[in-house]
């Protein structure tokens, strides 16, 4: 009984057939600024000014970075599911419409573990965006178990309004 009960979860490994529990990956609330010491991110410019009135969660379930308080911010939480390969990653972010005295771009991005999962690059100025993708984890990219490090950054020019909602895993479709 017991040999038979192992073929079915050895063929399944054999196969990288692995599921993940559908659920969020983050929780809007519980991000935390890095230092710069800390910071994954290669854009970060020699003097950060954010004051913490410039970020936190707006509304329940949503992270805002209001870059006239900060305009480069990259904050971290653990997160609350393993995930990786066979996964698919539904996220929902934006930001409002984008202004700068000279033109620019933004820089957007929402990493799990070393893993990027989502990265925009928006022209500013620019207009409103709403991003809800379902992605597949990326190709090649290797498990990340629960309470692994979830990264959100943000970098622009300007006064702009950027919002991060959801990184959550869901069933494929």
């Amino acid at each position: 009984m017991l040999r038979s009960a192992l073929i079915p979860v050895g063929f399944a490994l054999l196969a990288g057939c692995v599921s993940y529990e559908p659920g969020p990956l983050i929780d809007p609330g519980a991000w935390t600024e890095v230092s710069a010491d800390d910071d994954p991110f290669t854009d970060r410019p020699d003097a950060v000014d954010c004051n913490p009135g410039g970020w936190g969660e707006e509304l329940p379930g949503i992270f805002e970075l209001e870059t006239d308080e900060c305009e480069y911010g990259t904050f971290t939480q653990p997160t609350l599911l393993d995930v990786g390969p066979g996964a698919t990653i539904e996220l929902l972010g934006w930001h409002l419409d984008l202004f700068a005295e000279e033109p620019t771009d933004g820089h957007f991005v929402v990493q799990i573990g070393d893993v990027v999962i989502f990265e925009e690059r928006p022209e500013i100025p620019g207009s409103e965006e709403i991003w809800s993708p379902v992605l597949a984890w990326p190709d090649g990219a290797g498990a990340v178990p629960a309470e692994s490090p979830a990264w959100f950054h943000v970098h622009n020019h300007g006064v702009n309004s950027w919002r991060l909602a959801q990184v959550d895993i869901v069933d494929p479709e």
